[in-house]
């Protein structure tokens, strides 16, 4: 049995997701997301340019380490007194950034531990039409998730005559087998859910571009120039950007 591919805790990459459900004619809802992803789980640091798709035109940015935040005076005064303690907080903290004529940035104090990135495969390698390709599943009540591996490769990850994705079914992946395999990294994940045996596809998430290796951490600096002290501070926080479903947010 061959080991099962897993997720890179350092890499940066281009993100692209499919809806199957919506209708690719129309604006809105869009069909289509994509977004220049930095992540560095050894690191606990995370970024995400939205370029396409719902969010489009704003950048995310997760410091899961502890960042030195300069206190101001009120602050000081209500507990953070110099006599007893630095003027400075280590917190974690993430930011949004919306660019262009209406441009802001809002930060929140992040609670939560960075998740971890992983699949908890169960399924062993198979062969698929031929062609030297490795099909994984992950089995959560009605939904299944499929990735898709082509071994074929050296370990350098290219793409040769590939195709816009638009697959209408699982059988249609399978044949295609488009998913290379880049050092046991997988880099397509599709999504179907199953009711009275009658799969239905929901989502494709491709990972393009990847780039294995620890991230610069100015990369992680609040885009457009920002400083902690210009930033609206938001209660809620910001949603997780799912990066390849479920098993690779932040």
């Amino acid at each position: 049995m061959r080991s099962a591919p897993q997720l890179p805790r350092q890499f940066q990459a281009q993100v692209e997701v499919l809806s199957h459900l919506t209708d690719p004619r129309q604006d809105y809802p869009p069909s289509v997301g994509r977004m220049k992803v930095h992540y560095d789980f050894d690191q606990q640091l995370a970024r995400a340019e939205m370029l396409e798709g719902y969010g489009a035109g704003k950048t995310f940015v997760r410091r899961y380490d502890q960042v030195e935040i300069a206190l101001t005076r009120l602050e000081c005064a209500v507990g953070w007194s110099r006599t007893n303690r630095s003027a400075f907080s280590l917190q974690k903290q993430e930011f949004m950034v919306k660019h262009g004529e209406y441009r802001k940035c809002e930060r929140a104090y992040l609670g939560d531990a960075m998740p971890q990135p992983e699949i908890p495969f169960t399924q062993e390698f198979v062969s698929v039409r031929g062609k030297v390709c490795e099909h994984w599943v992950h089995s959560n009540a009605d939904v299944r998730v499929h990735v898709f591996s082509d071994v074929s490769t050296d370990g350098t990850a290219h793409r040769q005559g590939l195709t816009p994705i638009l697959p209408t079914s699982i059988a249609d992946v399978l044949l295609l087998c488009l998913v290379l395999y880049m050092e046991a990294v997988p880099i397509r994940l599709t999504e179907e859910n199953v009711v009275d045996g009658q799969p239905t596809m929901l989502l494709t998430y491709d990972l393009l571009d990847v780039q294995l290796g620890p991230q610069n951490v100015s990369s992680f600096d609040i885009p457009d120039g920002y400083e902690h002290s210009d930033c609206l501070r938001s209660a809620g926080g910001f949603p997780y950007i799912h990066a390849f479903h479920y098993y690779l947010r932040f």
